[in-house]
């Protein structure tokens, strides 16, 4: 049986979360992953965040790797970025969580 699209959603909306995503970032990401690529106006609209706050947001997410900025012809458009570069951050919570597993005996042992 295959899940309806608000399931998808809900489980993106979910995974997100886990990942650390604000809830004006999953906006963003879940706005272009639905819709496609779109100008920083389109998206603001699409994602229900205004627009000169959009920008800081978008920094992040570009820095993150899941954004990209491409330049057309005449204008600026984002896109969600591959599958891969989200992929990437939940390795880095793998490594931070095995990090934090390794050095919590220490930590017990200095309490």
């Amino acid at each position: 049986m295959n899940k309806s699209p608000s399931d998808n959603l809900s489980a993106l909306d979910t995974f997100l979360t886990q990942l650390g995503f604000t809830v004006e970032e999953k906006s963003i990401y879940t706005a272009l992953v639905t819709r496609g690529s779109m100008t920083i106006l389109e998206l603001s609209k699409a994602a229900g965040v205004n627009r000169t706050k959009i920008y800081r947001l978008l920094d992040e997410l570009k820095k993150r790797g899941i954004i990209l900025e491409v330049v057309e012809e005449y204008k600026t458009v984002l896109k969600a970025a591959e599958i891969h570069n989200l992929e990437q951050l939940v390795k880095e919570q793998e490594a931070k969580a095995a990090l934090l597993r390794e050095s919590f005996p220490h930590v017990v042992s200095m309490l």
